[in-house]
């Protein structure tokens, strides 16, 4: 893929990130953003940059199909059910200290907003 972007506002300090079919989604606090999967790869981290001025740190992975883990290495700390792990690593993920474990029920603070990580089967 191209790694040609769209950002989509969908309300205040949120947008879809649209690549080749694939969406990604960027949540704005205060002081960082936070980035629900990464795409295929190309430059996301830079073209995040010109959607929002806080830092794009960790990456929350919803599952590990190369559409949605492609950029993953241009982010601090991945975030990730562990039964995506192993596919994850053997797809060549960034080293495993980048990648942490989200279990069901865990909440992220996204500023004043928190999310909390809800196991759904299906995709994966």
């Amino acid at each position: 893929m191209n790694g040609q972007y769209r950002a989509v506002p969908l309300a205040p300090g949120l947008w879809s990130i649209e690549e080749e079919g694939v969406r990604m989604f960027l949540l704005e606090g205060e002081a960082e953003a936070l980035l629900v999967d990464a795409g295929f790869g190309g430059p996301l981290k830079s073209f995040l940059a010109s959607v929002t001025d806080k830092p794009v740190r960790r990456v929350v992975v919803t599952h590990s199909d190369g559409d949605h883990t492609g950029a993953c290495g241009q982010f601090d700390e991945i975030l990730m059910h562990p039964a995506e792990f192993d596919r994850y690593m053997s797809r060549g993920g960034p080293t495993p200290e980048r990648v942490r474990p989200l279990w069901e029920g865990e909440r992220l603070a996204v500023g004043s907003r928190t999310l909390e990580a809800v196991l759904l089967p299906g995709h994966t």
